[in-house]
């Protein structure tokens, strides 16, 4: 979502013009990814063991599924880092003004994008910190701790499940918090003075001064 919010802003007076193949590729490549690494990091998994708890980690999966969590931590650092990136530029591409209305549109609807996406990784990148940091403490400590401890505290720690728990209800809230304030600032456009009450409402809604060259 942040490449393609980043893209829509550098095209922005003509992304909507460029069809849904970027949005397929994306969405496509992002896929493809994730079942790669899942598959890289369970491969060597023996089906064939019996486990006293249905578990993908264990004593031969244990080694990339520590890589996976590191390497999911960095991309939620990247992606987080990139996000403020197309804020900061978004917001200085705001502050211009134009008059193409596709831009002004691009523009604010990063805006919207962003300020869900933020949070999002913000919660994201903290729950894989921690679940990295529990894996790296547990793992060096793996010869000290009795096996049935290890596995119990390694299963305590996987804090995944409680993520994928609450992210859709976060998604709703910002989502609803998004949706209020796009009301609100519909609600104070359309109360207006009565003199030239259609150019200002225009005014405000597209912020016309410049025209866009990009």
């Amino acid at each position: 979502m942040v490449l393609e919010r980043a893209i829509a802003l550098w095209k922005r007076s003509h992304y909507e013009a460029s069809g849904s193949a970027l949005g397929f590729v994306i969405a496509g490549s992002s896929i493809f990814a994730g079942a790669a690494l899942a598959i890289w990091s369970l491969i060597q998994m023996d089906l064939r063991k019996e486990l006293v708890y249905c578990t993908v980690s264990n004593s031969a999966t244990a080694y990339r599924l520590q890589i996976r969590s590191y390497a999911l931590c960095g991309i939620n650092l990247v992606a987080l880092f990139f996000s403020g990136l197309v804020f900061f530029f978004n917001a200085a591409a705001v502050r211009k003004r134009y008059i193409n209305l596709r831009s002004s549109y691009q523009l604010r609807e990063n805006i919207d994008v962003i300020t869900v996406i933020i949070p999002l990784s913000v919660i994201h990148s903290i729950c894989h910190l921690l679940l990295s940091i529990a894996g790296v403490i547990l793992f060096a400590n793996q010869q000290f701790i009795p096996t049935v401890t290890f596995w119990i505290l390694l299963t305590a720690t996987y804090i995944v499940p409680y993520y994928t728990l609450i992210s859709p209800l976060i998604l709703l809230l910002l989502l609803k918090l998004s949706s209020r304030k796009r009301a609100t600032k519909l609600i104070t456009i359309t109360k207006t003075p009565s003199e030239n009450e259609t150019f200002t409402a225009y005014s405000k809604m597209w912020e016309v001064v410049a025209i866009d060259k990009y």
